[in-house]
């Protein structure tokens, strides 16, 4: 059985409260970074997240890592525990739009990522590498998958 590798971080956004950024940090197991043009941002802790990814099934919801799956593996879609960016919303400064994208592998068979994009009002924007296959149709009838 091969091990899930993968590698998260955000953009630099503008926060309201710098001291309340710390603690979401703190909460979530998170590195924080900073540019003084730009403001803050993150990536995540090793010692919290072995594969340096934060928790992304589904990508769109950035949900925790401890968070009950059915037996397959995958989340219930009636979820409704505690969600990162929900509680990043509300920290970001007007105007100020937080991107966290995350790749990964599983021994490159499986391949993927995506990227979610949030601001203060809690409206989401959500991309995956998935994504890319319907687009592809657009230029032609044969298109494969890229798994194993």
């Amino acid at each position: 059985m091969a091990n899930y590798v993968g590698h998260a971080r955000s953009n630099f956004f503008a926060v309201v409260d710098e001291a309340a950024f710390d603690l979401f940090c703190a909460k979530w197991g998170l590195y924080k970074i900073e540019d003084a043009a730009n403001g803050v941002g993150f990536y995540p802790d090793d010692a919290v997240w072995e594969d340096h990814s934060l928790p992304a099934a589904p990508r769109a919801s950035w949900r925790e890592a401890y968070e009950e799956t059915d037996d397959e593996g995958y989340i219930a879609d009636d979820y409704d525990g505690p969600d990162l960016l929900d509680d990043l919303a509300p920290l970001l400064a007007d105007d100020s739009v937080a991107v966290v994208m995350d790749i990964g592998h599983e021994k490159l068979v499986y391949v993927g990522g995506g990227a979610t994009a949030i601001n203060n009002r809690g409206e989401r924007e959500s991309i995956s590498l998935e994504d890319i296959y319907g687009r592809a149709a657009r230029l032609g009838g044969r298109v494969t998958r890229a798994v194993g």
